[in-house]
């Protein structure tokens, strides 16, 4: 029976070509530069290459804000430097130059053991509504990968999104009438332990031009959005809001001693700015603590005019205001926050 298929593999393979059979992160069969064929035609280049390109991918739905436009931008510089590197596209040469590379992205990915994988998924749509008149609209939004089957759908309900296609499907179908949607977007600026933090922006134009933020935390293990009263003790939430507003009283200062001849304008909007408990749900987390947003809802032509609008604060001084069991205990004992120690949270596999 072996002998048979044998024949069956060698016949196989005269049939469709070496190149197909292997696994590039590239299509073989339009390999054009020396550098392609090289790899097409070992088969320890190729299966680096195809390494490289699930590594590079993974690192890419990893990262977080600031991290993802270096991964992709070195990945970048590798790929323009493999010439001067390996002029000649020798095999030995190219190995090593491999190598190197997927062993950074695979350190990179050593520091992200829990974090879940999250694409980004592009749109770009237009409608041309007569010759003179095309609208355009850019959509960048979350993809999740390798969770379980019902958690993506409960993910994007509660960062009160659809799912990438039915969002692009809903926008297009607008398009037809009127909107005013220009750009949407979004940052990734946790992604621990299960944990994963949003910035969404939209950008638009109407009479004029507009922008908006929002900021949404997520449960992955459960799909269910993180709310400021998950994180925080109310008990104390009147001293938490003292340490925030020290911060804003110093920011609006600093904006009326930059434009003092804008006090008029900075008396109308900074008599009606109160903290309020419903403004902690604006939160960013980092790996340091936690930041909070305030809108103080200056219009567009006055923007340039807003003062400081991020309130950071570090999980040690965050301590005495933080829940006993809340979403980030697993993630704050990793760090060696002091505190009490409750029951850790399982971790995505």
């Amino acid at each position: 029976m072996s002998k048979y298929l044998l024949i069956l593999l060698v016949f196989y393979l005269s049939s469709v070509g070496l190149s197909e059979v292997m696994a590039a992160s590239f299509d073989c069969n339009k390999a054009a530069t020396s550098y392609e064929k090289t790899i097409c035609s070992d088969s320890e280049l190729n299966e680096l290459d195809s390494i490289l390109g699930k590594l590079y991918a993974e690192a890419k739905n990893k990262s977080i804000q600031g991290e993802y436009d270096k991964i992709k931008n070195a990945q970048k510089r590798w790929f323009k430097q493999r010439k001067s590197k390996c002029p000649n596209a020798q095999v030995n040469c190219l190995n090593k130059y491999y190598q190197l590379r997927n062993a950074e992205l695979d350190e990179f990915l050593k520091s992200k053991p829990t974090a879940i994988e999250i694409q980004r998924k592009y749109y770009k749509l237009k409608y041309k509504e007569a010759p003179h008149y095309n609208t355009h609209i850019e959509l960048t939004l979350p993809l999740f990968k390798g969770l379980a089957e019902d958690l993506p759908a409960k993910m994007y309900d509660a960062l009160g999104i659809k799912s990438p296609e039915d969002t692009r499907a809903h926008v297009k179908q607008q398009m037809q009438y009127d909107t005013w949607l220009d750009k949407k977007y979004f940052y990734v600026n946790f992604n621990q332990y299960g944990v994963v933090q949003f910035t969404f922006w939209t950008d638009g134009v109407g009479a004029y031009p507009s922008s908006s933020v929002e900021f949404a935390a997520v449960d992955a293990r459960r799909g269910k959005r993180i709310s400021a009263n998950d994180l925080f003790d109310k008990v104390s939430h009147k001293t938490l809001f003292n340490i925030i507003e020290k911060q804003m009283q110093k920011a609006q200062s600093d904006s009326l001693a930059e434009y003092p001849d804008e006090e008029e304008i900075f008396t109308m909007f900074f008599q009606n700015a109160k903290l309020e408990e419903k403004h902690l749900d604006n939160f960013i987390l980092s790996n340091e603590g936690i930041t909070i947003f305030y809108d103080y809802g200056f219009p567009h032509a006055m923007e340039a005019l807003t003062p400081e609008s991020y309130y950071f604060i570090s999980y040690k001084e965050l301590e005495p205001f933080l829940k006993k069991n809340n979403p980030l205990l697993t993630f704050l004992q990793s760090v060696s926050m002091p505190g009490p120690i409750s029951a850790p949270i399982p971790v995505i596999e």
